[in-house]
């Protein structure tokens, strides 16, 4: 194998660190505990090594007793409970024993257990900041005293070889290299010395459990190419020693790893084991028990993306170093909270001070039970720069086990955060810290525009001394934040922001920085910096700080274990909460702009000095607040509300930055807001209208939720905005409602944010009027308005009018005229809204809701809509255009309802008169009336009447006799028409209008009546015949029959509409037929007779002289008639007179006629019609009158005459 050449750039440096001298004095090697404490306490001293002196306690039975180890001479703080921890060798020790800080070096040890043997490690020493330490450590149960050693250390400085500082080593060149397949394979070349490159080119591993089978010791450089593969090292002794030997390079490249069993993956137990270790792409999987690597001397490079876990340590290793934007996910799946556990663990073997160096990288520690990144023995640098992350999560831990820890009290700790990067820092459950930063003269820098997150969700419970973000023990620390945008956020839910114990610390924070600190005591009187007596906080003109105790109804903001710390703010806004405030609702009660003062005493209780003349008298005690912040950030106009035209005021919003991430809503009177009104041709019309901001609980504006921040100007006199206005927002101010030095925050150009905006349209016209009558004879709605080019649309009981197509009926106002064509007539009584909508297309649409009269209803176009007319009286109105002292709502479309003007309620009542009087008989006139009338009320006229009346049979008229008359004019033919074939008589009526008032002094409404009347003669067709007789009058609709769409017509057929009568009969009931003389003669001549002498003298046969004597018979039932004859006047010549001359010879029968009524003549007609007596009775039967005189009777000559009157009787 060709074995190349390797090449190594190493870095090196002078580093000074310190030399101690030592002596230590056991005055009792072995004591025995007094008869209190049963058991046995002896106190053995162990190692002395250069920097510090260890000692085991061993304990035999302790009874489940306490004791307490104490130094009581030391006045700087050197023995904690917390290292006594750290050096436990076992879980199952501390699970035996109960170890806790009781004071000021001081520390109680409870033991769990009665019986059996403990071996507790104590180690003390000293730094730069303790240098001397001359002490008794003792054990003690109460006052007696069980065990004691002197301790007598002391600090000297010397110098030492240099050693090369953490970095990244260089990447071995390519050459030629071994593939394995197998895990001998694997093994093989790793113990072949000429091979210093391997491949691997298959998943394997290593099955054999034997303690030959693995893999030694490699004491040589050596890169490993994984390929993508996976390596399973099997049980716990398949591990990878790492030899003892100088800077040798070990390169793991793509590869997979895994192992059970708790020694780490590559190893080395050696202190001069000193190697350059590069993971390039290593992974293992979730479910990998053992660490990745423990190699305590050596550095670890992470390049491209790693990610490891692990049931035990995960890495443990002197320096991390990765860069050039490498990504590394480092887990511990620990599940037991543990001080001896984490995923990353640097200087664990007090090497003089390890380091983590992230350089434009990404790290993220994850730990479920313990630390997940852990640093010990001081003289360690964490250091982020160059646009790296850092995420150190910890799900659970108690006690000291922070997120991030370090660990032991030894001095001269760095935490450095530069060049954009950040550290994101979150203690998820437990009352541990999230930081805890171990060990006097700490120095803490964050800077270069980097940020810091420390959270701490804590344990559930609020707590004074636990659940910290951070905690900062030690002496003499610095804690800064430099460099504007650089920020610090430190949030603890359920404790201390900051918990410092007993010591002296300081927190600084510089010009354009942010430093946040939030906590959560339990305590009202503990603040969220629990700090020692000479802390010290800074704030030098920041961008933002806040501090706020979220103590329900209020806790301190500082808690100092004494009175010698300071707070100072210079040139820094301060504004404050009250104590039982919701200090993150509502407005501050005091708020002033960039002053300076100073806080000092016990608790900063004291203003010891303050800029601002009525800071002090207001501010009063420090102790009142919960919240206390200062923000130096111009405001943000961010927003200005689209002005509409029903607007009477402007609106926006305005926010104010917290810092360099955060921003938040102005508060009330924060900011004034300047604007500018400019007219639609560019004229002003305001200058400057100004309004301030409105803050908690929020300014609710046209029904949307309540919002902070918000600005109101009111437009003078109460004025609206107008279309085609613009508003713009020309300068903004913020200022402390409580300044008194007239210091302001004023926004620059790029601070307002908003563009100038124009007023839209959201008005719809105004209520259109309706000039045309509305009603169900209408063919079109006719009106006016104020805006042309407006579209017009009808609705009809809510429902919009379509035509046949379906789609709206609509017109455009023009000249300001409109009119409607309507696609049919609309029923009566329905409600006809009419609208108008304007063209107005809003683009783009505002954040807020736009009216709903702003609609695309119903043509499919955007534009304003008058509001809806049936539900006007529940409409409240839109913005401003609201109903108060005078109705400023939106108009409504105008709202008709449909008159009725069919004329559809005509009457016809028919009456009848005979010339029989109360009877009626064959031969009888009958006149009959008709009246006619439109009794509607504000109907249309009903046109064109005519009433039409078929005559019965029987019922004969007489166009020569018909007494035709309207209005009891006499009318002719023009008027009337009689139908022979069908009997029917027409008469025209003409228009009948509708009622009205009864006379100009009566106004009661009548009907217009027209009076029609008619006669007919009964014939002989009417004898017994029940004649019923209606009439029907026929008029016209003001409605077109068919309807066609457009204005009225002319020439239009319309709807006809019918009244009939009501039915007549003949007065009297059915026609009576009638017994009667058709005609009779006017005298009976017998001409000249002589005188018998020998008997009476006769005379028969005369002459008739005139008509014949003529009987008509048309009664229906043709019974027996009788004529009698009355002798009116006897037969006389004047002298003479003959009573008994005159007789009638019918037949046999010859009757002597007198002046009584003599029945003469009976017969029954066979049929209807005339009988001749003359001709049938006298001709034909030689009956009829004679005159007979007795002999003698007539004396003397002349003309002798009689008077006879005819009579016809019923005969039953």
């Amino acid at each position: 194998m060709k074995i190349r050449k390797q090449f190594y750039l190493i870095a090196s440096m002078l580093v000074v660190f310190s030399f101690l001298g030592f002596f230590v004095s056991n005055k009792q090697t072995k004591i025995k505990a007094s008869e209190e404490l049963s058991g046995s306490y002896v106190l053995e001293k162990k190692t002395e090594t250069e920097n510090q002196v260890t000692f085991d306690l061993k304990v035999t039975d302790p009874q489940q007793g306490t004791v307490t180890l104490k130094l009581s001479d030391t006045k700087e703080p050197v023995l904690y409970a917390e290292d006594i921890l750290e050096n436990l060798n076992s879980g199952e020790l501390e699970k035996r024993v109960e170890i806790k800080d009781s004071g000021l070096n001081q520390v109680s040890i409870t033991f769990k257990d009665k019986e059996g043997t403990l071996v507790i490690p104590i180690a003390l020493k000293v730094t730069e900041n303790n240098k001397k330490i001359s002490d008794m450590l003792k054990v003690l149960n109460g006052e007696q005293i069980l065990s004691e050693s002197s301790v007598e250390l002391t600090y000297q400085e010397v110098e030492k070889e240099p050693v090369p500082i953490a970095r990244a080593s260089e990447m071995i060149s390519p050459m030629a290299a071994t593939v394995v397949t197998t895990w001998d394979q694997f093994k093989a070349a790793l113990e072949n010395p000429d091979v210093d490159v391997i491949d691997v080119g298959a998943d394997f591993a290593r099955t054999a459990t034997t303690t030959a089978s693995g893999l030694g010791t490699l004491a040589r450089d050596v890169t490993i190419n994984g390929n993508g593969h996976t390596i399973d090292f099997g049980n716990n002794a398949g591990y990878l020693t790492l030899g003892a030997t100088s800077t040798n390079k070990l390169v793991v490249n793509d590869l997979t790893v895994k192992k059970a069993g708790a020694t780490a993956i590559f190893y080395s137990s050696s202190n001069s084991a000193i190697w350059d270790i590069t993971f390039n792409n290593v992974n293992t999987p979730e479910n990998n028990e053992s660490g990745v690597i423990d190699a305590t001397n050596s550095t670890l490079t992470l390049a491209g993306n790693n990610t490891m876990y692990a049931k035990n340590n995960t890495v443990t290793i002197l320096h991390v170093f990765s860069s050039n934007g490498a990504v590394s996910d480092i887990n511990t799946n620990q599940s037991a909270n543990t001080l001896t556990v984490w995923a990353i663990a640097v200087n664990d073997g007090n090497r003089g001070g390890g380091s983590i160096n992230l350089d434009n990288a990404t790290l993220k520690a994850h730990s479920t039970g313990s630390s997940a990144v852990r640093l010990r023995y001081g003289g360690n640098k964490f250091i982020v720069t160059n646009n790296s992350k850092l995420v150190a999560i910890t799900d659970r831990t108690t006690g000291d086990a922070a997120t991030v820890r370090f660990s032991t009290t030894n001095p001269d700790n760095e935490f450095q955060i530069s060049n954009n990067s950040v550290i994101d820092i979150q203690h998820l459950d437990g009352d541990a810290p999230a930081l805890r930063l171990n060990g006097d003269g700490f120095i803490t820098n964050v800077s270069g525009k980097s940020k810091l997150n420390l959270y701490n969700k804590g344990s559930g419970s609020a707590s004074n001394t636990a659940n910290e973000a951070l905690n900062l023990p030690g002496a003499n620390n610095t804690f800064t934040i430099r460099d504007a945008d650089s920020q610090v956020n430190m949030i603890a839910d359920f404790g201390p922001a900051v918990y410092g114990g007993a010591n002296t610390s300081k927190i600084d924070a510089g010009p354009g920085t942010e430093f946040i600190a939030r906590g959560n005591t339990s305590g009202a009187a503990y603040g969220v910096f629990n700090m020692g007596s000479n802390a010290s906080v800074v704030i030098d003109n920041p961008i933002y700080y806040d501090f706020a105790n979220t103590r329900s109804g209020g806790a301190n903001i500082f808690s100092l274990s004494g009175s010698g710390g300071t707070f100072i703010a210079n040139n820094t806004d301060v504004s404050v909460w009250e104590k039982g405030k919701s200090v993150y609702v509502d407005d501050p009660i005091y708020d002033w702009t960039l002053i300076d003062f100073t806080l000092t005493g016990s608790n900063l209780a004291t203003i010891s000095t303050a800029s601002d003349p009525d800071f002090k008298s207001l501010f009063g005690a420090p102790n009142n607040y919960s919240r206390m912040s200062g923000n130096n950030a111009r405001p943000i106009v961010d927003e200005l509300r689209q002005p509409t035209n029903a607007d009477k005021k402007i609106y926006g919003h305005v926010s104010v930055p917290e810092g360099v991430e955060g921003i938040r809503d102005a508060w009330t009177d924060e900011v004034d807001v300047d604007v500018k009104v400019k007219n639609a041709d560019g004229t002003v019309a305001y200058e400057t209208l100004t309004g301030d901001t409105v803050g908690a609980p929020g300014l609710k504006i046209w029904g949307e939720t309540e919002r902070n921040g918000m600005f109101e100007i009111e437009l003078p006199d109460g004025k609206f905005l107008k279309t085609g206005q613009t508003i713009e927002v020309t300068a903004a101010r913020r200022q402390g409602a409580n300044s008194a030095s007239g210091k302001m925050h004023e926004s620059l150009p790029e601070d307002i944010q908003t563009t100038v905006l124009t007023v839209i349209d959201v008005t719809p016209p105004t209520q259109a009027v309706v000039s045309s009558a509305v009603n169900n004879a209408a063919k079109q709605i006719k009106g006016t308005s104020d805006e042309d080019g407006a579209k017009v649309f009808v609705k009809v009981n809510g429902e919009w009018l379509k035509d046949s197509a379906g789609n709206a009926v609509t017109t455009t106002v023009a000249g300001g005229n409109w009119t409607i064509d309507l696609p049919s007539y609309i029923d009566k009584t329905a409600q006809v809204e009419v609208y108008l909508k304007d063209t107005t297309e809003i683009t783009p649409l505002p954040s807020f809701v736009l009216p709903r009269t702003y609609t695309v209803e119903p043509d499919g176009v955007a534009g304003n809509l008058n509001e809806v007319a049936t539900t006007y009286d529940s409409y409240t109105g839109y913005h401003d255009a609201v109903k108060g002292t005078t109705d400023e709502r939106f108009d409504p479309a105008t709202l008709d309802t449909v008159a009725d003007v069919i004329p559809d309620a005509p009457k016809l009542v028919k009456g009848v008169e005979s010339s029989g009087g109360s009877t009626t008989s064959v031969g009888d006139t009958l006149t009959y009336s008709l009246l006619v009338s439109n009794t509607k009320v504000d109907s249309y006229d009903w046109t064109n009447v005519e009433i039409s009346d078929v005559l019965a049979e029987g019922l004969e008229f007489d166009p020569a006799k018909h007494k035709v008359t309207i209005d009891n004019v006499e009318v002719g033919t023009d008027k009337y028409n009689y139908n022979e074939t069908t009997r029917t008589l027409t008469i025209k009526v003409g228009d009948l209008s509708k009622p009205g008032p009864k006379s100009e002094s009566d106004p009661t409404i009548v009907p217009k009546e027209v009076r029609v009347t008619f006669q007919v003669n009964v014939g002989q067709n009417a004898v017994d015949e029940d004649i019923q007789n209606t009439a029907t009058a026929v008029g016209y609709s003001p409605q077109e029959d068919p309807f066609e769409v457009g204005p009225i017509k002319p020439d239009a057929s319309h709807v006809p509409i019918n009244v009939t009568s009501n039915t007549v009969g003949t007065p009297g009931g059915p026609p009576f037929g009638i017994l009667s003389f058709v005609s009779a003669p006017t005298a009976l001549d017998f001409g000249i007779k002589t005188e018998s002498l020998n008997g009476n003298t006769v005379a028969v046969n005369p002459d008739v002289v005139g008509d014949q004597l003529v009987v008509s018979d048309n009664r229906g039932n043709l019974q027996k008639w009788t004529m009698t004859a009355t002798l009116l006047s006897p037969l006389s010549n004047g002298d003479a007179i003959f009573p008994d001359a005159l007789h009638y010879v019918n037949g046999e029968s010859d009757e002597v006629i007198t002046g009584l009524a003599k029945p003469i003549f009976v017969h029954t007609n066979a049929n209807v019609g005339e009988y001749n007596i003359s001709e049938e009775e006298w001709v034909k039967k030689d009956n009829g009158f004679k005159i007979e005189l007795a002999p003698g009777a007539v004396n003397k000559l002349g003309k002798y005459q009689a008077t006879i009157q005819f009579s016809l009787e019923d005969t039953p």
